[in-house]
């Protein structure tokens, strides 16, 4: 599996280092899966344990369906033109963040089939925007995030999958400089 990260990571490198040199929102929110990914990579075998393995398998599973996802969105919506896709960005990081919430929120059975209409109904107003060009001002996000959070237990601690390899970054102390890795 580390070996196919590795292959993966260098096709992907580009594209990564390209939202890296624009502080792409995307690419903050998910740059410690990926500093966690390339620590793991770059154990020596007999540190590799079954906790490194499990971490690597799911944030590698994750990254990898993200990539997918921006690259699809690139293509589809903007000719591949970088530009014009950080122009969009903030909206399309609120509709990736809401799939991370939704499989959260699955994970810890608190999912109801109301907060999948409000996510469903979103997700299909950002698609929409993207689709047409139309600009947009960023209090939708607030918005969006008042109705999300009108639908959820505020007494519960949900944590998305990049949230979670935050903390298992700062966990295992990694240094600075895993990104090209």
């Amino acid at each position: 599996m580390v070996k196919d990260y590795k292959n993966w990571f260098n096709t992907k490198h580009d594209l990564i280092h390209h939202f890296m040199h624009h502080n792409s929102m995307i690419f903050n929110r998910v740059e410690n899966v990926i500093k966690t990914l390339n620590f793991i990579a770059n154990l020596k075998e007999e540190e590799f344990d079954e906790d490194y393995s499990i971490i690597f398998d799911c944030g590698y599973g994750y990254i990898y369906q993200l990539v997918s996802e921006v690259e699809l969105l690139l293509d589809k919506y903007f000719d591949n033109n970088m530009h014009n896709f950080l122009n969009y960005e903030p909206i399309i990081n609120y509709s990736l963040y809401l799939n991370d919430l939704k499989e959260a929120l699955i994970e810890d059975e608190s999912f109801s089939e109301r907060l999948n209409e409000e996510i469903n109904q979103i997700n299909t107003n950002i698609e929409k925007l993207i689709s047409e060009k139309r600009p947009f001002v960023l209090k939708v996000l607030d918005d969006y995030d008042s109705r999300i959070l009108a639908l959820i237990n505020p007494n519960k601690t949900i944590l998305t999958t990049p949230e979670v390899y935050d903390r298992i970054y700062e966990e295992l102390q990694i240094m600075e400089g895993h990104i090209d890795e």
